[in-house]
């Protein structure tokens, strides 16, 4: 008995062993989980919105990343223009003029031809996504997703949200962003689950649930991972107390590291107040108040 359990044991390791090295070489490619998440949530969505266009879920996510990436490759054509004539200049009077000239128009001509490129597959793709004349949730349904799926998107509403100064947030918005976006790009495909079932999809069902909120979520728990950086993040600055209104308005001072007006606060065991984001940055670096030079460990 002993014998089979461990021949079965070994048996199961050996089936499941390509599947964990595959995981983690997916997990260990960010740009290429995001890729492979979205596919598999167009896919679910075009099954179920479109189920006569299976190609429409193909066209979505080409024509989405186009575009995207369209929107990346314009300040890089945008930074090559304004400095063409920069370049053209020789950077020293014993080189040639021409020879700068030249590298010049080489970056400028790059730039644009790969921005013209990228524009002429997008012309494409949405020529051939509106000959499948897919239903506008389809599309509304892929741009949901890559918006909030997509690294670059997702920084720069976690930018936008630090720019509204939520100070109870304690500047840890940009964090906040990528935990509750990651969140919800694992939990929207769930709900997709009910009615793939219904439709007999288990194999998609199998793909939604394994790759877009199980891996998903474990990348968020992974050292590097969203989740575990805010946690981090939070444990550094929830140790010291927050100050009482009372403190900020008998005080009416800036914070001593960055001179910020402190609407909310934290407070160090010597009664020193500062942002809780500034506290948190100088805790990591010295466990010493910045003011007084008192130990902050007793901090609790």
């Amino acid at each position: 008995m002993t014998d089979a359990l461990t021949a079965t044991a070994s048996f199961v390791r050996r089936v499941v062993a390509p599947l964990y090295r595959a995981e983690a070489a997916l997990l260990r490619m960010p740009n290429v989980f995001d890729m492979f998440t979205q596919a598999v949530f167009f896919a679910c969505c075009a099954r179920l919105m479109a189920p006569g266009q299976r190609v429409s879920s193909v066209y979505a996510l080409a024509l989405v990343h186009l575009v995207s990436l369209l929107l990346r490759r314009l300040p890089s054509a945008s930074a090559a223009a304004a400095a063409a004539g920069r370049l053209a200049q020789p950077v020293s009077p014993h080189a040639p003029a021409v020879r700068h000239l030249a590298r010049s128009a080489t970056a400028v001509v790059f730039a644009w031809a790969r921005l013209v490129a990228t524009l002429s597959a997008i012309i494409a793709a949405a020529l051939a996504l509106h000959q499948q004349k897919p239903p506008m949730t389809l599309l509304a349904a892929a741009i949901l997703y890559h918006v909030i799926t997509d690294s670059t998107v997702v920084a720069a509403i976690g930018t936008l949200v630090s720019n509204l100064g939520c100070a109870e947030l304690d500047s840890l918005e940009t964090q906040w962003t990528a935990v509750v976006l990651g969140g919800a790009s694992a939990a929207i495909p769930l709900a997709l689950v009910p009615s793939l079932l219904l439709g007999g999809h288990f194999r998609l069902v199998f793909a939604a649930v394994y790759i877009n909120a199980f891996l998903r979520i474990k990348m968020m728990r992974a050292p590097s991972g969203s989740w575990s950086q805010l946690k981090e993040s939070l444990e550094g600055v929830s140790r010291f107390r927050r100050a009482s209104s009372l403190e900020l308005s008998a005080l009416n001072d800036v914070c001593p590291v960055c001179l910020g007006v402190m609407r909310t606060a934290r407070a160090t065991p010597c009664n020193h107040l500062f942002h809780g984001d500034c506290l948190r940055r100088v805790a990591a670096i010295a466990d010493d108040c910045p003011m007084c030079k008192r130990p902050l460990c007793s901090a609790g």
